[in-house]
């Protein structure tokens, strides 16, 4: 059902554009995380600071932030740690986790308003979300449409 929803409503599309943009992130960033460790044979240390991954992981930051301004790391930490679970066994995570974490604090403190503003310009401002005004009567009606598809 989800994969067939469809809405004009602003915030929604907003919600989707920024989640679609971080589960993309993530999964770059985890896929290559694990190839680099499990094929390549890089020490955990060499992958998590790697350029790429640093630089994925910085947007990775950066679109959390705009989501949430509290617990960045947390909700980061909790992206990447649903994918990578599976992949490696719990002492392995263990330490994956503290070198993403130690990576995250990092570059936590090189984001600044004008670096989230400048990758918001850039990433987020050009999406299919129209910046009309929304009005009540307009959400009503979309949010029955949508009910309705539940009896489909």
């Amino acid at each position: 059902m989800i994969r067939e929803l469809t809405t004009t409503l602003f915030q929604v599309q907003d919600y989707c554009d920024k989640t679609q943009l971080l589960a993309k992130g993530i999964s770059y960033y985890c896929g290559i995380l694990y190839y680099r460790l499990d094929w390549l044979n890089e020490d955990i240390s060499t992958a998590v600071y790697n350029p790429l991954q640093q630089k994925l992981l910085r947007e990775i930051l950066l679109l959390v932030n705009t989501l949430s301004f509290k617990q960045v790391e947390e909700y980061t930490w909790s992206h990447i740690s649903l994918l990578l679970c599976g992949m490696f066994s719990s002492f392995e995570l263990q330490t994956i986790e503290t070198e993403i974490r130690n990576c995250i604090r990092i570059l936590l403190s090189t984001l600044t308003p004008e670096s989230r503003m400048v990758f918001e310009i850039q990433n987020l401002g050009e999406g299919n979300v129209t910046n009309k005004e929304e009005e009540l009567n307009e959400i009503q009606v979309e949010i029955k449409r949508m009910d309705t598809i539940i009896n489909e």
